[in-house]
């Protein structure tokens, strides 16, 4: 009687040629969805451990030839560089680093008082400040009777002295590459009048 003695010989390979892929693209605004895929060659054996990285620290690991990390609101905390890596018994390959950047449209935080209106007696030193932010840096400036330069975050108008000729409505336009945005207030100037607004602990000023 023979015998047919039948052996299977597997070749293992080391992950070779790993890929890290960015969908839709590297820069995201927060609160949006952004994708990475990680994928080595189908025919590597054993079955790679796939680890993906931001800044060097682990995010993900996945056992398999594709590794999918799907982040659904962006926050700063997601900025960073990204990589791949394919580790098996045999040997590990790192992918090229992926930045992947998270940005905020524009937004003006602060230029005129809830009212909508800043009162302003005459003969006075007063400011007319817009301050804005996002990410790029936006560029903001103040339009009316009298405007401002172009300026990064933060914009200003003197009036020295203020005169009844200020008054009028006032525009904050903020801008950077995702988002302008714009901002009216109404500066009511006075002479021998009471303007109510808040003074510190007064309610009003007295003109």
């Amino acid at each position: 009687m023979n015998i047919l003695a039948v052996a299977t010989l597997e070749v293992e390979a080391a992950p070779v040629n790993i890929t890290l892929e960015l969908v839709p693209r590297q820069v995201v605004l927060v609160n949006e969805s952004f994708q990475l895929e990680c994928n080595v060659a189908e025919d590597v054996y054993p079955l790679p451990d796939i680890e993906l990285r931001r800044n060097h620290n682990l995010v993900q690991s996945v056992k398999g030839i594709t590794n999918v990390y799907t982040v659904v609101n962006a926050r700063q905390t997601d900025e960073g560089t990204y990589s791949c890596v394919a580790i098996n018994r045999v040997n590990s390959t790192m992918s090229l680093v992926q930045t992947v950047t998270i940005e905020t449209p524009a937004v003006v935080k602060r230029f005129c008082p809830s009212t909508g209106v800043m009162y302003i007696c005459t003969g006075q030193r007063e400011t007319i400040s817009c301050l804005a932010s996002g990410d790029p840096q936006p560029d903001v400036m103040i339009s009316g009777k009298h405007s401002s330069s172009l300026s990064s975050n933060a914009s200003v108008i003197i009036l020295d002295p203020t005169a009844l000729s200020d008054n009028g409505t006032y525009t904050c336009i903020a801008n950077n590459t995702h988002a302008t945005v714009k901002e009216t207030c109404l500066v009511a100037i006075g002479s021998g009048l009471v303007y109510f607004k808040k003074c510190s602990d007064a309610i009003c000023c007295v003109c």
